[in-house]
């Protein structure tokens, strides 16, 4: 039996899978969190996008997608990342979550402000 990611590849699940995601957290708010960092197999560069929410006792982190380009500014990213999460409603964001002391600021700024202009809310990092 193939691994689930290995299932995802193969047979086109992923955007069911996303929208189960995206369906179970539409009520609730949650973390979202990315990381962009070199793929050495395909040898480009890859933005993994995750959800951390509240599910009863439990706090859950789920992949949501990744997304393969190549050389990105701010600007790129940010495109990339509403492209990827347009399933889900930034109002409930409570938090953007980065990877180390690399993390693209101006990206965490840029959607900082969107995230306020459309909910009236600050996110913190």
């Amino acid at each position: 039996m193939p691994l689930l990611g290995t299932s995802h590849a193969i047979f086109g699940l992923t955007l069911y899978f996303q929208q189960i995601l995206a369906d179970e957290v539409m009520d609730k708010q949650y973390v979202l969190l990315f990381d962009e960092a070199l793929n050495t197999k395909a040898q480009h560069k890859q933005l993994d996008v995750h959800i951390r929410f509240w599910s009863g006792p439990e706090v859950n982190t789920r992949h949501f997608t990744l997304v393969f380009m190549g050389h990105a500014t701010a600007a790129d990213l940010k495109v990339k990342l509403e492209e990827c999460t347009s399933k889900l409603w930034k109002c409930n964001i409570v938090d953007l979550g980065m990877d180390g002391l690399t993390v693209n600021w101006k990206l965490f700024k840029d959607m900082q402000e969107d995230i306020q202009q459309e909910s009236g809310k600050t996110v913190k990092c």
